[in-house]
């Protein structure tokens, strides 16, 4: 494996872990534009929905 390789998915590993602290899945799918799709998790959207 390449040291780029290893560094991108460093990266992605962290990026996934910051994003589920806040209740965002990160996934590696894309949309027809080429970007990366994430999307709230269900737990996220219940608080979200009973602070308003």
């Amino acid at each position: 494996m390449k040291p780029e390789n290893k560094q991108e998915a460093a990266n992605w590993e962290k990026a996934r872990r910051q994003a589920e602290q806040s209740g965002i899945v990160l996934t590696r799918r894309r949309d027809k534009n080429g970007d990366y799709v994430c999307y709230m998790s269900a737990k996220a959207r219940r608080n979200l929905l009973f602070e308003l």
